[in-house]
């Protein structure tokens, strides 16, 4: 996770991103395999290229396109490389030939293979819409995160804040947080979010205030934009009340909380490593509440590497709204 403290961060990381990025849509009655690469019936790319390689992800893509198993591909491959070759190939040949695909590349390499109906949600296209609904927000940046599959990004509002009554003089501010993927392995996902000054720890809430998905199929960027701007809405709105939820759980005392943490981690399937880490983070500040123990999940959520960061902050936020998860610990 990348902190950024202005918009030009974030621009400069998106420019840098989609740079020398392409798409090409062929039939996949033209295409070949030569080795690990895809044969083009033309050069395509900056770099116009006929051979390109695949990504673990576009191969894994073009095994389900054409309906090879992917793991089994991959161990032929690890002990014959040309069988796996030509095990490919024939899949391709007798793939019907009127399919088309769409490829997304970036530089001599091909990031994903998509249905031709697949609709692009580009991350640029994201974070234009984002700057554009927020505005009037006065919001800024918290943090974002790329990657070759992933991007999601932090807002937070200037305006939408309360007072952290377990940590006199800091705050918990609101805004919201949007996941997206432009090459399949996610939907374009949006959700009101809180921060925590003093240990900046961050939550996610899909659940019952806020939280949209857009399939990255049969829209429109109109309906994209439309979908970001009402959810940005929503966290403006709202995001009191989640702060107000939030400190209301001070509330709610645990008896075994160490028992509770080692339950919810179960139920959230974290690893022994992170399960401990939550527990570890639960003695830095250790309120027998179930605030307390929402706090130790943000907290160590922070050491994680980003996907499972955000994976952990959702959640967190999601014991806001599951009393049953709550009975169940206890």
């Amino acid at each position: 996770m990348t902190a950024a403290k202005t918009w030009e961060d974030l621009e400069r990381a998106i420019e840098r991103d989609d740079d020398e990025k392409f798409d090409v849509t062929f039939p996949v009655s033209s295409l070949g395999v030569v080795g690990d690469r895809i044969k083009f019936p033309e050069k395509v790319g900056p770099y116009n290229l006929r051979h390109l390689e695949m990504s673990p992800l576009a191969l894994a893509n073009m095994c389900s396109r054409t309906g090879v198993p992917h793991p089994f591909l991959e161990t032929v491959d690890q002990r014959n490389p040309k069988l796996a070759e030509s095990i490919l190939r024939d899949a391709i040949r007798a793939t019907d030939p009127g399919t088309k695909l769409l490829f997304r590349g970036k530089r001599d390499k091909i990031r994903a293979v998509l249905s031709d109906s697949y609709t692009a949600i580009d991350n640029r296209t994201v974070v234009d819409i984002i700057r554009d609904a927020s505005f009037g927000a006065a919001a800024g940046v918290s943090g974002f995160y790329i990657s070759d599959t992933d991007f999601h990004v932090k807002i937070l509002f200037d305006d939408n804040h309360g007072a952290d009554e377990t940590a006199i003089g800091k705050e918990l501010r609101g805004g919201f947080v949007v996941k997206n993927s432009e090459v399949g392995v996610s939907h374009l996902i949006t959700a009101p979010f809180i921060w925590r000054e003093i240990c900046t720890n961050g939550m996610i809430s899909m659940s019952r205030i806020g939280g949209g998905k857009v399939r990255h199929r049969d829209h429109t960027d109109l309906h994209v934009k439309r979908m970001i701007e009402r959810e940005v809405a929503i966290a403006m709105r709202e995001g009191g009340v989640l702060i107000t939820e939030f400190l209301q759980r001070r509330e709610n005392r645990i008896l075994k909380p160490t028992n509770v943490i080692s339950f919810l981690a179960a139920k959230a399937k974290l690893t022994k490593t992170t399960t401990n880490a939550v527990h570890a983070a639960f003695k830095v500040e250790p309120a027998r509440n179930q605030f307390g123990v929402i706090n130790a999940f943000t907290r160590a959520a922070q050491t994680q590497a980003a996907p499972t960061r955000l994976g952990m902050e959702s959640f967190a936020g999601s014991l806001l709204h599951s009393d049953e998860l709550w009975e169940m610990a206890a």
